[in-house]
């Protein structure tokens, strides 16, 4: 996940939790852990905000 995240490669991050979510789920009866979880959240908050530092300077341009 985090080698994706690192290329921007969001669609292959999700993928990829959710491909180990199901597997541990499966497996071990359990959910991944927050911190896992939270990566892919964490990246889109980032992107998010990113994406408005960037509309706000092309609008003042």
């Amino acid at each position: 996940m985090e080698a994706h995240l690192a290329e921007g490669n969001l669609i292959e991050a999700v993928r990829a939790y959710d491909t180990y979510r199901a597997l541990v789920k499966r497996d071990l009866g359990v959910e991944p852990g927050g911190e896992l979880s939270g990566l892919t959240r964490n990246f889109c908050r980032s992107a998010t905000r990113n994406r408005e530092v960037a509309a706000a300077r092309v609008r003042r341009a």
